[in-house]
């Protein structure tokens, strides 16, 4: 079903599963909650029709486009700058002992991981019968154990994953000894590609817990932007999967950046189609637009941004929204939690501008009333 939607309604998997994760559609394991399945047949009920010629579309056919109301782009000039200056995340240890202990931990949990008996091979065949997806194992190799293989000499090992982690090779080489890793059974380029993997989520897990994180400025370069040319001139129209891959025909706010209703969570829905006068202007924020940097090497963008009057009305009050489609933050996954406190690092150091959180019983309205007091 992912990979049709995603052929369908010409989106990414990545952002398909971002959409069912936000509506509570789906596991981490891609099966359904209660209700799920009712939800794709609501909102994609093109892939259960028939492949009839009037649904074959051309890749030369135009992409679906997002009108931008061009006049109401000076109200939300100075925030979308400020949102699209380039920054990069700087790792701040208190000395370097501190990030050596923060390295031995990493190799320490991932120490059990380094046996034959943890690494296991899957070989699966899917195949299509009555339009049922049957998965079919082969018994012989079902669940074998990958043989410890060395392809690589130590030192050349520990030069490339000192390259792919940015790590100093004597720190690297002590760390690997103090967890008592066995390592010369795996000296190969797999086992670098998920040492690389699972430290990078290392670190991100770890941000501001163990260590701090600064944002740094650097370059005035701005544009273009997802919905600026070269020369800061706002665009006419954008991609509307950059804004979302669920459309209703429903009238958006006066006050929206865009004049079609675009969106990917129900709460999204609400938010476009609802007029409140405190608002000058909004928009959803473009995927990928705003990349604000996370611990790891990933990155996040909110979804919506805000310009308000302020309760004296002298002066423009900023607010940049996450909304997640979930009724407490416990249930978010952890990802979702740690990439919040990023964001909230990252606004928190730029007194003109507010970062809020909207769950899915949180009203607009009232926390935009809260942030004008």
């Amino acid at each position: 079903m992912i990979k049709k939607i995603c052929e369908v309604y010409k989106t990414t998997e990545d952002e398909l599963l971002h959409v069912l994760d936000e509506n509570n559609v789906i596991t981490r394991t891609n099966s359904f909650k209660p209700g799920g399945f009712d939800y794709i047949k609501k909102n994609y009920p093109l892939i259960f029709e028939g492949v009839n010629s009037n649904k074959i579309r051309k890749t030369t056919d135009p992409k679906k486009k997002v009108t931008i109301r061009t006049e109401k782009y000076q109200e939300l000039k100075e925030l979308w700058e400020k949102l699209n200056e380039k920054v990069i995340l700087e790792y701040k240890f208190d000395n370097e002992a501190s990030f050596k202990n923060l390295l031995s931990d990493f190799f320490k949990e991932e120490k059990d991981k380094f046996s034959s008996e943890s690494i296991n091979e899957r070989v699966a065949r899917v195949e299509f019968e009555d339009e049922k997806a049957i998965v079919k194992d082969p018994e012989s190799i079902y669940n074998r154990n990958i043989e410890s293989v060395s392809t690589i000499k130590y030192s050349d090992f520990l030069k490339e994953l000192s390259k792919i982690i940015n790590v100093n090779i004597a720190t690297l080489h002590h760390s690997i000894k103090e967890a008592e890793i066995d390592i010369n059974k795996y000296l190969n380029q797999k086992i670098l590609r998920i040492i690389k993997q699972n430290f990078d989520n290392f670190l991100m897990a770890q941000a501001i817990e163990k260590y701090t994180i600064e944002y740094k400025k650097t370059t005035n370069t701005i544009h273009p932007t997802k919905i600026t040319d070269n020369n800061g001139k706002v665009l006419t129209e954008i991609s509307a999967s950059d804004i979302g891959i669920l459309f209703s025909d429903e009238s958006v706010a006066s006050n929206y950046l865009f004049e079609q209703a675009y969106y990917d969570s129900e709460l999204e829905k609400i938010n476009i189609t609802t007029n409140i006068k405190e608002v000058v202007v909004f928009t959803k924020i473009p995927k990928n637009s705003i990349k604000i940097p996370v611990a790891g090497g990933k990155s996040y963008t909110p979804d919506f941004a805000f310009v308000l009057e302020s309760k004296d009305g002298n002066k423009k009050l900023h607010l940049i929204i996450e909304t997640k489609n979930v009724e407490d933050k416990k249930e978010l996954r952890e990802e979702e939690k740690i990439k919040l406190k990023h964001a909230e690092k990252f606004f928190g150091e730029n007194v003109k501008i507010h970062f809020k959180t909207q769950l899915k019983n949180d009203d607009l309205l009232k926390i935009i009333k809260e942030i004008k007091k």
